[in-house]
Parts: structure tokens; C-alpha cells; sequence
């Protein structure tokens, strides 16, 4: 009896080693062929509304759209986007709701690169990344503001100007396919068309 325990662990572990595998490698090479920025960049005057419930989406969303001069709140986000029987948003009805209120959006996959670019200009980008662990899927939005050599600055949550670590950050946003949402203000257009 004493025998057959251990190999039955053994044979347990060996058939769900891939799934802790998988959950490793899942962002791992990306964070490691990604080069960290030399510099530091934060776009000014971006508004902030905390939120510790599941209305990230709504209050990323109300940011970026007051930021470009589409002046929202985000309760009118929620109002408009919020999915109650999934206790979030997603991410076609964040645009949807940016182009009812007049505002050019786009949703697309992004990359590392895209994302300096279009912070160096001076355009936050709202991204979807997945704070879950291994197989569980956590979906999150968060207002990426700027880059240090450290990480992405973002407000997130009930943080205003967090620090993520570069290798973290890539790995969460890299589960979700780098999922990016730009808008366009009137005065400010877009750096270059995304999609």
C-alpha cells in the first residue's frame, strides 16, 4: 500500500504538469524578448476614477473618453456597457459606447511596441489583461498612462499611477491577445490608425 500512494501522486502530478506549464509559459518568452524602455514617459492630465467593485471597464472607459474631450462619467459608462449577469463589461461594448457619444474608437490587438508608441504621443490606451492564475481567466481593464525602464504606469483599480512590472503586465495582458482600446478626441487625434 505504501507503494502504490506515492506513484499514484507521481502520476497525478506528471498529468497535470502541462497545466502548470502552460500557465508559466504563457507570457513568459514574450516578457523576455520585449526591451524595456530606456526612458520614462506619463501623459498629463489624465483623470482617475477609483473603483474597488467590477466596474473597471466603465471607469477606465469614463477616463479615457474625458481625457480626449468627451466628458463622461462613470456610472453613464456603466449604465451603458455594464453586463450585470457576467459582473463586468467587454470590450466591443466599451467602443460601442465611445462612438455613441461621438468619440472615433477602435478595439484591436496590440503589442508591446504599439503601446510605447502611442504612449510617446501622448495617448493612453485602455487594455484588458487577465489577473487570474493558471486556467482561471480574471478579466480586468486598466488605463495604461506611461512607462518607466520598471513597467507600465497605469491607473488600475483604486490605484491612480501604479507601477506594474514589465514582465507581469505582459503576461496578464498577453493572455488576453494584447486587446487595446484607442480613442480619438477632436482635438487630439490618434497617433497613426491602429487597426
Amino acid at each position: 500500500m505504501e507503494r502504490g500512494f506515492p506513484q499514484a501522486l507521481i502520476g497525478i502530478l506528471l498529468l497535470l504538469s502541462p497545466l502548470f506549464a502552460a500557465g508559466c509559459l504563457v507570457g513568459g518568452p514574450v516578457a523576455r524578448t520585449f526591451n524595456s524602455p530606456q526612458g520614462t514617459r506619463l501623459v498629463p492630465q489624465v483623470p482617475f476614477y477609483p473603483d474597488d467593485t467590477n466596474l473597471c471597464g466603465p471607469a477606465s472607459l469614463a477616463a479615457l473618453l474625458t481625457f480626449q474631450g468627451y466628458p463622461t462619467t462613470m456610472d453613464e459608462v456603466a449604465a451603458g456597457v455594464q453586463r450585470w449577469a457576467l459582473r463586468g463589461a467587454i470590450g466591443p461594448d466599451l467602443v460601442i459606447f465611445a462612438r455613441k457619444r461621438g468619440a472615433k474608437a477602435s478595439f484591436f490587438s496590440s503589442s508591446p511596441e504599439d503601446l510605447l508608441v502611442f504612449l510617446d504621443k501622448g495617448q493612453p490606451v485602455l487594455v484588458e489583461v487577465d489577473n487570474g492564475i493558471g486556467p482561471i481567466v480574471k478579466a480586468h481593464f486598466m488605463l495604461v498612462v506611461g512607462y518607466t525602464q520598471d513597467g507600465v504606469v497605469a491607473n488600475n483599480g483604486l490605484v491612480q499611477q501604479e507601477v506594474i512590472p514589465w514582465s507581469k503586465f505582459l503576461t496578464s495582458w498577453f493572455r488576453m491577445g494584447y486587446f487595446a482600446v484607442l480613442v480619438e478626441g477632436p482635438d487630439k487625434p490618434l497617433p497613426d490608425d491602429p487597426v
